[in-house]
């Protein structure tokens, strides 16, 4: 190393600042923070949800994104500034950055290496380019990532460090134009609740894959539907699957465009047949993408073919694109009964699963009052401490403001929320109510310890 850039790196390490996290929320009263130094536009997405423009962002240092960060602003119809809620990384040394800037300049190079020492990973198809990012706090150490999708379909971020040694590797996702009018056959409420019927879809009508402008079917099964086809297909077609799940997925996303006044603005793609010709349980969205095994026939059958299972996992990429909620820990169990509450409401049916779980009449129910201090860290458990509220007041004050009410807490939720932030959030939004819906609410929040 030469003389002047040892004396560069004593210097650096020995003024070396010890990070810190910072979280932030302001929903209008008060000084307002001020955020735009944190943020980087040209990572930010926005939605449009009831009228409030929602925008997310990630931090960036020095062009590097730091892992577990974001800023979330809404803005109301004047475009001023209503509601804010960050967590932030705050004194990165300049020695980590350019640890950061060495990394990404050989970042292929660790790559290759990585490969040698994991060939099995060679076989597996890369989602994202390589990309180094700053680790999430307390440890904000750069290392190169990339996304994967595995062998059976799911996807996994690895994490790799300097010396071409895996530091994490991580599942993510949630685990379970010009149209043209094309007939076909489905079970409009899945084949416990409906018979065979005609049912019509809206797909492109130049496209060779069955699509529309939110939504695309794609099969793993070497059986797929080419334009100039009818759509109509018996039962035991792979492709009567892809029908199924553009039906479903597509009533629900109509549902959040025109009833939740949602923009929507995604392509969702979803992959029937999972794992073909295995037959998996598979059942997850992750980043606008839906995977959807056929079922062993022991515990799940015909998952395509489930109403509850297609709309779940498509209600993801709209919760997605409000919250960016997370998948584990507390938030996840958000996020999870946020997916069974659109899901349960657009059904008026509290039961997920009733179609394809085996193993009883269905899989779970939103219908039940699970408190706050009963919460056990189960991601499906705790999910009910949101779904079943929102169920037990749709049915006191009805679902369209039960919606508005839930919607109006969603947009304020984050990448960093818990319940904590769930039942602060509640109280501060009570006040689109009337004075009857305010009080049953009220009293449902003291059964549920979210008062």
């Amino acid at each position: 190393m030469k003389k002047s850039s040892l004396l560069i790196l004593l210097f650096l390490t020995g003024c070396t600042p010890t990070p810190s996290q910072v979280n932030l929320r302001w929903s209008g009263s008060g000084p307002q923070p001020e955020l735009q130094k944190f943020t980087d536009k040209s990572t930010f997405q926005n939605h449009l949800s009831q009228n409030e423009e929602i925008l997310i962002y990630q931090q960036k240092i020095a062009g590097f994104k730091l892992d577990g960060t974001f800023v979330k602003v809404i803005k109301g119809k004047d475009q001023k500034t209503i509601f804010q809620s960050a967590s932030l990384v705050q004194g990165v040394s300049p020695l980590t950055l350019l640890k950061a800037f060495r990394l990404d300049k050989n970042k292929q190079k660790i790559w290759a290496r990585f490969l040698e020492s994991h060939p099995q990973m060679a076989q597996e198809k890369k989602i994202e380019s390589l990309e180094v990012v700053l680790g999430s706090y307390p440890n904000v150490e750069p290392v190169v990532k990339v996304l994967l999708e595995g062998q059976k379909g799911y996807f996994h971020a690895l994490q790799i460090n300097e010396d071409a040694d895996l530091e994490a590797d991580i599942v993510v996702g949630s685990q379970l134009t010009d149209l043209v009018e094309s007939m076909s056959t489905a079970f409009p409420r899945g084949p416990k609740k409906s018979s065979l019927s005609a049912v019509v879809l809206n797909r492109r009508s130049q496209a060779e894959l069955l699509s529309d402008s939110n939504l695309e079917i794609l099969s793993s099964s070497p059986t797929k539907i080419n334009l100039t086809e009818p759509l109509e297909f018996s039962t035991a077609d792979d492709r009567f699957d892809q029908i199924q799940a553009f039906y479903y997925s597509q009533q629900i996303i109509n549902w959040f465009k025109t009833d939740l006044k949602q923009d929507f603005l995604g392509k969702i793609r979803i992959t029937t047949q999972l794992g073909f010709p295995d037959k998996t349980n598979a059942a997850f969205y992750f980043q606008n993408q839906i995977r959807l095994g056929q079922g062993d026939n022991e515990i799940y059958s015909h998952i395509a073919w489930d109403p509850s299972i297609v709309m779940h996992e498509t209600s993801h990429a709209l919760i997605d694109a409000i919250s960016h909620l997370p998948f584990q820990g507390e938030g996840g169990s958000i996020n999870e009964g946020y997916a069974d509450m659109f899901t349960t409401f657009f059904l008026d049916s509290p039961y997920l699963g009733e179609n394809s779980y085996l193993l009883g009449p269905y899989k779970r129910s939103v219908d039940q009052a699970l408190k706050l201090s009963e919460k056990n860290n189960g991601l499906y458990h705790d999910s009910a401490i949101v779904s079943g509220f929102f169920w037990s007041l749709k049915k006191q004050i009805g679902s369209e403001k039960t919606l508005e009410l839930a919607i109006k807490i969603l947009n304020r939720l984050g990448p960093n929320s818990n319940f904590q932030d769930f039942k602060t959030t509640l109280n501060e939004q009570m006040n689109i109510l009337n004075e009857t819906q305010f009080k049953q609410a009220q009293q449902l929040m003291k059964e549920r310890e979210l008062l």
